[in-house]
C-alpha cells in the first residue's frame, strides 16, 4: 500500500504565501453533477468560503449553515444538519440527487460523529446520497487531508455494481484531463470507455462508475480513494500518476492493456513525436537552469528526474512533501545529482536569491513569483495534460517561457476577480 499522507523532508516553518493567480472564464464544475454542497462553519470560515463560490461562479450550488458559539457549546450543532438538508431539498429545483456536507477545522476539535450523522441523514432521506467532506487545513499532515478525504468522500457514494463493463475510471484527477491527451485514444483502440467525473452530464454517468473494471489513479491524492474503491467495490486500480518521462508513460499503457486484457497498440504515433519535442527544447534551452516546483506539477521530483535524464540543467526542485511511491526520484536525484539542490516551498529565505536564480526558467508559478525570475512556465488552463501530450505541451511551454520575460502584474490583473 503506497502512502497515501506522504511525509515531510524539512519541519515546519514561516512559509510566505504566494498570490496564486485564479484564471476563471466560466462556471467551474465543482463535486458532482445534480449535487449540492452544505457548508456547516462559523461565520467567518463561511464568508470566505462564500466569496470563493462566488468568484467560481457556483454559488446557486451551494448553502451555507452558519453556527453560532451557543451550538458549538451545547454540542447540538448536529441536530441543525438534517433541518437545513430539509430545507434545501424543499427550495431547491431540481431537488439534488446528493448532498455533500462539508466541514471546517472546528469540526474535528468538537469530535463529531461523522457515521452517525451520515446513518441519520440517509434514513431520513433515503433518495439522496449523502457525504462528509473536510476542507480543514489543520489536517493536511494526516493521513487524510483535504484533498485526499474529498476523494474518499466522494467515490463513498458509490454502490456496489453486480457486474463490471469495459470502463476505466480515472481517479485522482480534478480539473478533468483533457481530451487532447492520447490516452482516450489508446482506450478506445482497446476497446475500453474511460470514466471520469468531470464528464458525468448526470449523477447516474457518476454511479456508473462502479461498474467500471480498473482504476487508474492520475494524483496520488486519489490513491486512498482507489484503494477503498477495491475494498467495497471490487475494483483493482493501478497506480499511474502523471509523469513526464517516455519509458514510464508507455509502461503505464503496457500496465492498462495488460490489467484489462488487451492487446496494447501501437505507441509511436504518440512516443516518437513527444521524444522529437524532447530533442528541440533540449537544444532550444541549452544550458539555461531550470526550477520546479509543486505549484507546476504535483510531482515536482518526478519531473525534475524526467528532465535530468533528458539532459536538462535543473537547478533547484523545491518540495517539501513526498509519497512512499516518489522516493526512488529523491533518492536517484540525490545519488545521480547530489548539485541539484531541493529546498522547502514558500520560504521567505527563497527572495533573498533572486538574482541568483533571475535568468532561469521557473516551472509553477509560485517558485518564479517568489525567485522574481524572467521566465515562467505557467500552467493556467483548467484541465490536466497527461501521457505523451503532457511531454510535448511541457516541452513548447519551455520553449516559448525562455523567448518571453514572464509579466506578473499582468497575470495578477487577469486573475478571475482582477480583469481590467
Amino acid at each position: 500500500m503506497y502512502n497515501t499522507k506522504g511525509c515531510c523532508l524539512f519541519e515546519d516553518q514561516l512559509e510566505f504565501f504566494s498570490p496564486m493567480p485564479q484564471r476563471i472564464d466560466g462556471p467551474v464544475r465543482e463535486g458532482l453533477p445534480e449535487s449540492f454542497d452544505l457548508h456547516v462553519a462559523p461565520s467567518a470560515c463561511g464568508r470566505r468560503m462564500a466569496i470563493g463560490a462566488y468568484r467560481r461562479h457556483s454559488r446557486h450550488r451551494r448553502a451555507h449553515l452558519y453556527i453560532s458559539e451557543s451550538d458549538i457549546v451545547s454540542g447540538c450543532y448536529e441536530d441543525l444538519v438534517p433541518e437545513a438538508v430539509e430545507q434545501i431539498l424543499a427550495t431547491v429545483k431540481p431537488a439534488p440527487r446528493a448532498i455533500s456536507v462539508i466541514v471546517t477545522c472546528i469540526d474535528d476539535l468538537l469530535g463529531t460523529d461523522h457515521e452517525a450523522l451520515l446513518m441519520l441523514l440517509k434514513r431520513r432521506f433515503p433518495a439522496t446520497h449523502f457525504c462528509i467532506r473536510r476542507v480543514d487545513p489543520i489536517r493536511r499532515h494526516s493521513a487524510l487531508p483535504p484533498p485526499v478525504n474529498m476523494q474518499v468522500s466522494l467515490f463513498s457514494m458509490l454502490d456496489p455494481s453486480p457486474q463490471h463493463d469495459d470502463g476505466v475510471n480515472l481517479i485522482g484527477n480534478m480539473p478533468p484531463i483533457t481530451k487532447r491527451s492520447e490516452l482516450f485514444a489508446l482506450a478506445d483502440g482497446m476497446g475500453l470507455t474511460v470514466r471520469q467525473i468531470d464528464d458525468c452530464a448526470t449523477f447516474d454517468d457518476f454511479l456508473d462508475m462502479s461498474k467500471s473494471r480498473l482504476n487508474l489513479v492520475t494524483t496520488p491524492t486519489g490513491l486512498a480513494a482507489a484503494q477503498e474503491m477495491e475494498r467495497r467495490l471490487g475494483i483493482p486500480y493501478l497506480y499511474a500518476p502523471g509523469s513526464y518521462s517516455v519509458e514510464r508513460i508507455a509502461e503505464v499503457y503496457r500496465s492498462m492493456a495488460e490489467r484489462t486484457g488487451r492487446s496494447l497498440p501501437d505507441l509511436s504515433p504518440f512516443r516518437t513525436p513527444a521524444e522529437q519535442k524532447i530533442a528541440q527544447a533540449r537544444g532550444h534551452l541549452g544550458g539555461t537552469p531550470i526550477v520546479v516546483d509543486s505549484s507546476g506539477d504535483l510531482l515536482p521530483l518526478s519531473l525534475a528526474r524526467a528532465l535530468l535524464e533528458y539532459g536538462f540543467q535543473v537547478r533547484l526542485v523545491l518540495e517539501n512533501l513526498i509519497f512512499d511511491g516518489d522516493l526512488t526520484d529523491y533518492h536517484w536525484i540525490r545519488e545521480r545529482h547530489p548539485e541539484v539542490e531541493i529546498a522547502p516551498p514558500n520560504s521567505p529565505e527563497l527572495g533573498k536569491r533572486a538574482r541568483e536564480f533571475e535568468g532561469c526558467v521557473c516551472i509553477g508559478f509560485s517558485s518564479a513569483y517568489q525567485l522574481g525570475a524572467r521566465h515562467l512556465v505557467d500552467f493556467p488552463d483548467l484541465s490536466f495534460d497527461y501521457g505523451f501530450h503532457a511531454v510535448c505541451a511541457l516541452m513548447d511551454k519551455l520553449i516559448s517561457a525562455l523567448d518571453q520575460e514572464a509579466d506578473f502584474g499582468k497575470i495578477m490583473r487577469e486573475s478571475e476577480g482582477m480583469k481590467r
